[in-house]
């Protein structure tokens, strides 16, 4: 129904679509977020207006990998914060979505001052406990991680699990998110023993929130502590659910089925079935390469070969 009143139903609409994303429901919050940010620019609301652009960024430049697209929303959300006549906490807002961005596309010295700025504007906003800078550390290891600095990584990621268990409390999904990447930094360090209780605590949590959540990351990530122990029998089974979970939540050609279906040819070459894992290999090369991530286009490569 319409309410003809534009600035509530801005904010109406825009809690709408926070629903539709944490439910995984990316299209439908796409959609949502357009509409409350016209209605909000017709609202004269630019508080809201730079609200649902921010949202944006995030959702459709990062979670659904339409990159190109992220600094044109980006660009929208800071006309907006100026028209406020700045804002802290929204600017650093804008600066770690679009630092986001940035790192999943390999550009990690420019992703780097932004989400610096980022974590300086939130801390100035809302102190050093507010829960958000720990999604800022997150992506700084990130950046740390895919820059080979892995034991920089794993010490900004227990850092920020620290932040989220003692203002969020330790059953809170958000503490997954933190376990789950110190899990890949100790995968990487060769030490799986160690991730693999924790990829089991980041499901764990997961599933409190119910059965239908998407949990194709940290089931990809278990394949890969169980493929580093040898056990690549039970890591085709976990990158299988994982390819299969991510499959209901994203649309078809979206990149994150690339990493599964990689790690699923990956235990069929290692199982000895090397016929059946070049039709995995063989899909994961074009989501590979719509991602831009020269890593996974060589190991698709690679594994074709």
């Amino acid at each position: 129904a319409t309410l003809r009143y534009p600035p509530l139903e801005a904010k109406l609409l825009l809690v709408r679509a926070r629903d539709e994303q944490n439910l995984g429901r990316h299209d439908d919050a796409v959609a949502t977020l357009h509409r409350a940010a016209i209605t909000a620019e017709r609202a004269l609301d630019a508080g809201a207006a730079a609200d649902a652009w921010n949202l944006l960024v995030w959702n459709r430049g990062y979670l659904l990998a339409f990159r190109s697209e992220a600094e044109l929303w980006a660009g929208y959300a800071a006309a907006a914060i100026e028209r406020l006549g700045g804002d802290d906490e929204r600017e650093g807002t804008r600066l770690f979505n679009l630092g986001s961005v940035i790192w999943m596309e390999g550009r990690l010295d420019e992703a780097t001052p932004l989400l610096v700025r980022a974590r300086e504007l939130m801390v100035k906003s809302r102190g050093p406990d507010y829960w958000r800078v720990a999604s800022v550390d997150d992506a700084l290891a990130g950046v740390a991680l895919d820059g080979g600095r892995v034991d920089e990584a794993l010490a900004l990621h227990r850092r920020a699990a620290a932040l989220r268990i003692r203002t969020l409390g330790p059953d809170h999904t958000l503490v997954g998110a933190s376990l789950g990447w110190e899990a890949v930094d100790l995968i990487r360090l060769g030490r799986s023993d160690e991730a693999i209780p924790l990829l089991h605590r980041v499901l764990e949590l997961l599933h409190r929130e119910g059965s239908d959540v998407e949990d194709g990351w940290p089931r990809h990530r278990l394949a890969l502590a169980l493929r580093q122990k040898g056990d690549f029998a039970a890591a085709l089974d976990e990158d299988r659910r994982s390819l299969a979970n991510l499959s209901a939540h994203r649309h078809a050609d979206d990149p994150a089925l690339c990493a599964p279906l990689r790690g699923a040819s990956a235990d069929l070459l290692a199982l000895g079935r090397a016929r059946d894992a070049v039709a995995d290999a063989e899909r994961a090369l074009p989501l590979c390469e719509r991602d831009g991530d020269r890593f996974a286009i060589a190991d698709a490569q690679l594994l074709l070969g």
